[in-house]
């Protein structure tokens, strides 16, 4: 009997010893959410930037719940971001994504989810609207948003509903809309 007792001791330990040479010599990789993380340089929460115009006057102003810049990359993510893009004498235009990226150029906005382009009514001509798609590029000093999905708008009764948009939210506003649109009309009360 004592013979078979240590004949299993020194199987047993062998056994913990290649189990532990096999953890040594192939570490497990990190999940991707540390390796992004390490990649990290700077980080901020609650965040609001104005950008002016050169008489002062407010061009866009961006809110998000938090920044974080990705150094290898350069790429700055948004969390929750909301963009309004201000129009002289009119209602400004509300974008807000689930997400969103800062290109490392700076010139484009990447939002993803849910994505809403609202604009209040300024009585007597400007009617107020809500579009709603996903996966939207915006690119803010142009003024300009675009989507190959899905879009639906809608202003009081009347909507549209199509594949694809162009959108120029500046002075004049102009809103391209592609692939089949299907739209409704109320008629005038």
């Amino acid at each position: 009997m004592p013979q078979h007792t240590g004949l299993i001791l020194i199987l047993a330990l062998l056994a913990g010893f290649s189990w532990w040479l096999s953890q040594t010599q192939n570490p497990p990789e990190p999940p991707a959410s540390l390796n992004q993380a390490s990649d990290i340089d700077y980080y901020l929460n609650d965040v609001k930037t104005i950008t002016l115009q050169l008489d002062g006057q407010p061009a866009r102003t961006l809110y998000t719940d938090a920044i974080r810049h990705l150094s290898q990359s350069g790429i700055t993510q948004l969390d929750h971001p909301v963009l309004f893009v201000h129009q002289p004498n009119k209602p400004p235009w509300r974008i807000e994504a689930e997400t969103g990226e800062i290109s490392p150029e700076k010139d484009w906005i990447f939002l993803y989810g849910e994505v809403q382009l609202t604009r209040a009514a300024a009585p007597p001509h400007i009617r107020p609207v809500q579009l709603y798609t996903r996966n939207a590029s915006v690119h803010p000093k142009r003024s300009y948003v675009e989507t190959d999905e899905a879009v639906k708008v809608y202003s009081h009764q009347d909507w549209l509903h199509a594949t694809g948009m162009r959108a120029w939210l500046g002075e004049p506003t102009n809103i391209q809309l592609s692939g089949r649109v299907k739209s409704f009309y109320a008629p005038p009360n």
